[in-house]
């Protein structure tokens, strides 16, 4: 019932296009869903069909390797450096997926994981997406062994077993700490949530939110937190929506210090 009605919510924010194959009975529950975020994240315009174009092919290629692997770990090892080698070239802060998908494959914490989330739905691996105040990362769950996925690490980020991965959270939680000691800016929570590839893709918006917020285009920037609000409302996503607003400007300096 919760992946409908986020879904219910997403379809009431694009364009008829959209809704043609929303129609389709043939689709999966899944199917729609990922074609969903596809089509929010990318749109449909010249650089969306062309990231569009660009997925199916790289989950195609992905695809035709299912059975060449003795293991889902090795199988699971070879997506990882293939989606880096093949998409993943440069990590750039506040890009789209779009971005991600095109010839010069910029990307960074929330369009890599979102990519690596797709891919792995489309092949029905069970996974978890972690939410950390500046990181997310994805842990899959084999029978006998859980794996991470860094996506912004390219040599280091395929991480095996339970006491591997407990370690790099426990440096992620330690890195926010640093950050919040740094700077007045920041919240002042340790995040570590559980949430939704729908909920990743309202932290996509997030992030585009505070890109246009910080460059003062503030309509834009209104625009795609509350299309973030939508997807995962969040404290945090709330708390800069109304920053954002210009509304609770002191009450959330108070917060941060």
């Amino acid at each position: 019932m919760r992946k409908l009605v986020h879904i219910f919510i997403i379809a009431s924010l694009l364009s008829a296009s959209f809704q043609g194959f929303a129609q389709n009975s043939a689709n999966t529950e899944k199917d729609l869903r990922n074609e969903t975020i596809l089509t929010l994240l990318i749109g449909s315009d010249q650089r969306g069909d062309y990231a569009q174009t660009r997925f199916n092919d790289l989950l195609n290629k992905i695809k035709e390797k299912e059975h060449h692997f003795s293991s889902d770990e090795k199988y699971l090892k070879h997506i990882y450096r293939y989606v880096h080698k093949k998409v993943l070239k440069s990590y750039k802060k506040y890009v789209t997926l779009s971005e991600t998908l095109s010839k010069k494959g910029n990307y960074d914490c929330l369009t890599g994981t979102l990519l690596y989330s797709l891919i792995l739905d489309e092949l029905g691996f069970k996974y978890t997406i972690r939410e950390f105040n500046y990181h997310v990362a994805l842990v899959i769950h084999l029978e006998s062994n859980q794996l991470m996925i860094e996506s912004t690490d390219p040599l280091d980020g395929f991480i095996v077993g339970s006491k591997a991965i407990n370690s790099r959270i426990a440096n992620y939680k330690k890195e926010d700490i640093e950050a919040k000691r740094s700077s007045q800016y920041v919240f002042t929570e340790v995040m570590d949530n559980k949430i939704s590839i729908l909920e990743l893709t309202g932290l996509h918006y997030y992030n585009q939110a505070l890109n246009y917020f910080n460059r003062e285009e503030f309509v834009i920037a209104s625009f795609k937190i509350d299309k973030a609000y939508s997807l995962y409302p969040s404290p945090r996503i709330r708390r800069v929506s109304t920053l954002i607003r210009g509304e609770g400007l002191d009450d959330y300096l108070a917060t941060t210090k």
